[in-house]
């Protein structure tokens, strides 16, 4: 029997990227991921990471964890490098995540692993050290990513290096919190050996691109929507192509804003009307998984018994709410009049706005009502989501999903208008927070894209304020958001007669009170009274540094009288110090009291401020994973217990709180051990459970310890 020229083999990431030589001809299309597309991968590879990891877990153990494929790649060999013709995005972005990786390693005093992935990164062939992906132009760029070095890209670098760039701010930026802990190891073992690829070996140019062409433009098996689609106008026996036409015009409409949109949709119905989110429940993983067959097997929740029913089903229930879908995916691309919320919340990119909103619309709902209704469950949303992010609050999904999943549950059963204002209302009211964590909120590892929103909420706020037109869209634009500025430069001496050390300068420098929100890519001098004169041709909240500004813009002076702002909003021409960023905090902290108002929303202001006291909100229990509040459930640990940690001679402090929070000394209190341990000691990884001892100092007990304890002693489960 002849052997087949095509040969197929399945690789894992260490294998494909270990030693290897990757190389691009010369036609090949530029490295053109955007954010988006990073953030997707970013956070498949967290989800199919943390459904299988327990913190009780070996490292070994990841052996046995289930594999993710992530599609083929399609190469031919030659005698120095193998030449990609398909995957060179998914690989160059894995690439940067391997690179990333070693550095949040390292931060975990985890030398040996960070060194392991040397091999992976670039390699040496005949006395030449290259990198793996071997693009001369990209060498600048990723050198500078490897050490996590400032890069500044000259002015004529092509679009790849440009993009490669962007990205890998974005994976600094975006690498989710849950795996930068004390799951960063086993996230290493787990991507390098279970997430798996195809590698698809192709004889020669020609043949590659015969392969690639064949993969991508020949005949596509049928889809779930198909399936469903098949299976619904089956059951309704009669009128069929009166259902086929509306199902084909369903389809072509929702198709408007991506080919994965009718799928998303069908997801997101099932979700919000009848999905059990209990925790014996796999309602959502059945649907994510084969949303055809979830149907099929639960027509009685859906209340599917006779030819009418299905027949209804989809023209009187899956049409109507396919309109409201795509209303809904316009408001989340772009400003919509009434349904900003929307868009900001989508923008923001903890919790999908849409499930929750769908969960509470009715097919026949009117324009009005759908819009308001939307506008409500949005801005609930938006309010909720930040007030987490001031509070560094945790933003893990395994936490925040159940808490959505909750609401959207509640959200089913709101009679109109009414009913719903009543639901978000005494939602409101046992909110845990206020806008107080303002006052000590700063740009910390793993919350830049946090900090950025809310930055831009408040620029754009004083805009549209003063009489001028939102930009609120172009802030946060994808392709090239809006970069944060640090009012003071990285120059400690010039401010050591304010600030007596280098951790005290970096922690001011990182407070909101001391940032900005300016286009990127502009570089500006050190020189403050320079900047100054910068900062007056910018937005109103940059331009208010400026004396010139108040008298030079009479809406922003009216918006500021209207308020009583004035002090708040003082200029500081000359000098920008640690007075100056106390002022600018409170002064954001007041900016986001009038944003975040829940008369806005459509609430009665006396129903939802709560005695934050006696406020005590259910908490779920997380899918994996021990919190602080479970060692105090347990007993094993008080409120008001010190916390020490040591790292390079050096001893870190901190106190548990009411509600099983870190507070570390300067006032800032998170939810996450490893956040409070990577913000005092000033990395972007740390595993917070192996630094922090509870007790006197360096005799204390490690939090892990405790953990383990109260585990094998049965007192949680």
């Amino acid at each position: 029997m002849a052997q087949s020229p095509v040969e197929g083999r399945g690789a894992t990431v260490q294998e494909l990227l270990s030693n290897k030589k990757y190389k691009l001809d010369y036609y090949q299309r530029e490295y053109s991921w955007s954010r988006k597309d990073v953030v997707a991968l970013l956070q498949d590879l967290e989800r199919r990471f943390i459904r299988e990891w327990r913190p009780t877990h070996s490292r070994r153990e990841t052996i046995g964890y289930a594999p993710y494929f992530l599609g083929p790649i399609v190469c031919y060999q030659t005698p120095d490098a193998a030449f990609l013709v398909d995957g060179q995005q998914r690989l160059t972005t894995l690439h940067l995540i391997v690179v990333y990786l070693r550095r949040l390693l390292e931060e975990q005093d985890l030398d040996q692993d960070a060194k392991g992935l040397d091999p992976m990164i670039y390699s040496t062939r005949h006395g030449e050290t290259t990198f793996n992906i071997d693009i001369p132009e990209r060498n600048e760029v990723l050198n500078a990513f490897l050490r996590g070095l400032a890069h500044t890209l000259s002015a004529d670098a092509s679009l790849s290096v440009r993009n490669l760039y962007e990205r890998a701010r974005d994976i600094e930026e975006d690498f989710p919190a849950s795996l930068r802990d004390e799951a960063l190891p086993f996230f290493h073992d787990w991507l390098l050996d279970r997430v798996c690829l195809v590698s698809i070996d192709a004889l020669d140019r020609e043949h590659g691109w015969e392969i690639f062409e064949t993969m991508n433009n020949r005949g596509a098996r049928l889809s779930p929507v198909d399936l469903l689609k098949s299976y619904l106008l089956a059951r309704a026996e009669t009128g069929r192509r009166q259902l086929n036409d509306l199902w084909r015009r369903m389809i072509a409409e929702l198709s408007r804003h991506g080919v994965d949109t009718p799928s998303e949709f069908v997801k997101a119905v099932l979700i919000a009307k009848f999905a059990a989110f209990d925790a014996d429940s796999t309602d959502p993983v059945e649907i994510d998984r084969g949303f055809h067959e979830w149907v099929r097997k639960n027509e009685a929740r859906l209340e599917l018994r006779t030819a009418d029913d299905f027949r209804a089903f989809v023209e009187y229930f899956l049409v109507p709410l396919s309109r409201q879908y795509s209303a809904l995916k316009d408001a989340a691309a772009m400003l919509v009049h009434g349904m900003e919320a929307v868009f900001h919340t989508a923008r923001l990119e903890v919790v999908d706005p849409l499930p929750p909103i769908l969960s509470a619309l009715r097919p026949d709902d009117s324009d009005e009502v759908f819009e308001e209704k939307s506008r409500r469950i949005a801005g609930y949303l938006d309010l909720a989501t930040t007030l987490k992010i001031v509070n560094n609050r945790s933003l893990l999904p395994h936490q925040v999903r159940p808490e959505v999943d909750e609401l959207t549950v509640r959200l089913r059963s709101a009679e109109g208008l009414e009913g719903l204002t009543g639901l978000l209302e005494a939602e409101a009211a046992t909110l845990p927070d206020d806008f107080s964590g303002v006052d000590r909120l700063s740009l910390q590892p793993g919350n830049w894209a946090q900090v950025r929103y809310v930055l831009a909420r408040l620029t754009s706020f004083v805009e549209v304020a003063s009489g001028r037109p939102d930009l609120i869209a172009v802030y946060l634009d994808d392709p090239q958001p809006w970069e944060i500025e640090h009012v003071w430069p990285r120059a400690f001496p010039r401010y050591q007669a304010e600030i007596m050390t280098t951790e005290a300068f970096e922690d001011f420098r990182e407070r909101l009170g001391a940032l900005l929100l300016l286009p990127a890519g502009d570089r500006l001098p050190d020189e403050h009274t320079t900047k100054i004169d910068h900062y007056r041709e910018q937005n109103l909240l940059a331009a208010s540094l400026h004396p010139e500004t108040l008298a030079a813009e009479p809406e922003f002076a009216r918006f500021v009288a209207e308020h009583d702002l004035s002090e708040a909003f003082r200029p500081w021409p000359d000098h920008f110090g640690l007075d100056a960023i106390q002022i600018r905090q409170r002064l954001y902290r007041r900016l986001c009291e009038l944003i975040w108002r829940p008369e806005l929303l459509g609430l009665r202001p006396e129903n939802t401020p709560p005695n934050r006291a006696t406020v005590k909100r259910s908490r779920r229990k997380a899918r994996y994973g021990v919190e602080i509040a479970d060692l105090i459930e347990a007993g094993m640990i008080e409120d008001g217990t010190e916390l020490y940690g040591h790292r390079k001679k050096h001893t870190y402090t901190a106190r548990v709180t009411e509600g099983g929070r870190i507070r570390l000394p300067s006032g800032q209190t998170f939810d996450s051990v490893s956040r409070a341990a990577a913000v005092a000691l000033n990395v972007k990884a740390c595993n917070g459970w192996d630094f922090w001892r509870a007790g006197s100092d360096a005799t204390g007990t490690l939090l892990s310890d405790l953990r383990r304890d109260a585990l094998q002693q049965g007192l949680m489960e």
